[in-house]
């Protein structure tokens, strides 16, 4: 079911890992992954699993599942005895490269507190374009880029010494496509996909559901003002709305969106549409998966996080949205258990998570000279 490799930090090939006792994994789209397992504390490959910036790699049902470094290993002489690795997915890439101003030019080049990296075309082309010039030209990191092909909806990012994660996505996400960065003999593959849509409809009837858990948020704001360039009587405030948002919901909630980095009309309409996204009604579902002949999770065509389906719970409960996480947990004694979220997930701690994300966001703009 589960193929267990070990790599060394240069991304060799070391050994297969085998005697594996459990299994947790969350597998997210556009989002770090994480899978933690654990093994006999005399085990032969432990030493191995220790040594730092090991590596591994998990496939399941034939297919990539998640790897990356292991970050975290710990274990006690209490019984069972066992030693538990965790590992975080690759994807962790994106967080880990500061976007600069001009990646290609040296330190000392990086302009004056104005200068920003800016780039408006469709998602795939600025995502690979950032990546390829802050992490393949400024380090030797052994990334591979795929060719460009041009997917998804056009968006609009500026860079200046921030994460290239917090500034590319959620614009990409809400662009339509998913972006992936998978271990490759060597080194690894960053590349883009389209969610699939899957026309099969999830419900309890089925016994694809077996457990489910809803939750359905009204809009966080419908209207806003954004702040262009100036300063003092001279800065220019331009108002951007949800007419259908407002009649729908019957609520007025303003929003203020910072654009003073940008004079382009376009890029501020852009910055608008994005605090729309960002404030969106939220419906998400929660659900626990029986496999059946005609459903299957991972595989060749099983369902995975970024392929869009509908979930049918109850009248007039039905989620239509992108599968962001699917979660497997699997031991030796009790097999395996599956569970998917659909639409974003409505968690106090991810909320709590998000809202810091979003402040510590707000610190780098002002350190960096936004």
């Amino acid at each position: 079911m589960f193929q267990f490799a070990i790599f060394d930090r240069n991304y060799q090939w070391r050994a297969p890992l085998g005697s594996v006792t459990s299994l947790k994994a969350t597998i997210r789209h556009n989002a770090i992954s994480e899978a933690t397992f654990s093994i006999p504390a005399n085990h032969k490959r432990a030493g191995m699993l220790i040594e730092p910036g090991t590596r591994l790699r998990i496939r399941y049902r034939g297919e990539h599942l998640i790897s990356g470094p292991v970050r975290l290993a710990s274990g006690s002489s209490e019984p069972p005895r066992t030693l538990e690795f965790s590992v975080q997915s690759d994807f962790r890439l994106l967080s880990n490269f500061l976007g600069w101003p001009a990646p290609m030019k040296a330190i000392t080049q990086q302009g004056d507190d104005g200068a920003y990296w800016t780039m408006r075309d469709n998602a795939e082309s600025v995502v690979k374009a950032a990546a390829r010039q802050n992490i393949l030209h400024r380090s030797e990191y052994p990334l591979t880029v795929a060719p460009d092909q041009s997917r998804g909806g056009l968006v609009d990012v500026s860079l200046r010494m921030h994460p290239l994660f917090d500034r590319l996505f959620p614009a990409v996400d809400a662009a339509g496509i998913g972006v992936s960065v998978e271990m490759i003999p060597g080194g690894l593959l960053l590349d883009c996909y389209v969610p699939k849509v899957r026309v099969t409809k999830l419900t309890e009837q089925s016994r694809v559901v077996r457990k489910w858990q809803f939750s359905r948020a009204a809009p966080e704001a419908t209207r806003g003002v954004i702040g262009a360039q100036g300063s003092g009587d001279l800065r220019e405030f331009i108002p951007f709305a949800s007419a259908a948002r407002e009649a729908e919901w019957g609520d007025v909630i303003e929003v203020f969106q910072d654009a003073r980095d940008t004079a382009d009309s376009v890029t501020h309409a852009m910055r608008g549409q994005e605090a729309l996204n960002e404030t969106a009604p939220v419906a998400t579902l929660t659900v626990d998966l029986a496999e059946s002949n005609n459903f299957r999770i991972f595989g060749p065509k099983g369902v995975k996080p970024g392929d869009i389906v509908t979930a049918v719970v109850g009248p007039g409960i039905e989620v239509t949205d992108v599968v962001r996480e699917v979660s497997l947990d699997w031991s030796r004694s009790n097999g395996l258990s599956l569970s998917a979220v659909i639409g974003p997930k409505d968690d106090p701690m991810e909320q709590l998570m998000k809202a810091i994300t979003t402040l510590a966001r707000g610190v780098t703009d002002l350190r960096v000279g936004t």
